[in-house]
């Protein structure tokens, strides 16, 4: 199954904090699992846009104000 999860901030985010630590660790289960899995979130100073951890892909567009626009733009075009 391919999975997309939405999330504010990510756990490499400087203001991460446990909500981003749990998504992080169900994602990578889900991974583990077998599952193809992307965690779109804002980015920040120091984050690469796009990264692979863990067998995890990373999006990361926008800050915390306008990474659910981006979030809609990216799903649209990257079909």
């Amino acid at each position: 199954m391919r999975i997309l999860i939405l999330n504010w901030k990510d756990n490499s985010h400087p203001l991460a904090g446990g909500a981003e630590y749990v998504t992080y660790k169900y994602a990578v289960e889900l991974t583990r699992l077998g599952h193809e899995v992307t965690l779109f979130s804002s980015s920040a100073a120091g984050l690469k846009a796009h990264e692979e951890v863990n067998g995890l892909t990373f999006i990361r567009r926008g800050n915390v104000y306008t990474v659910s626009l981006a979030a809609c733009w990216w799903y649209l075009i990257s079909g």
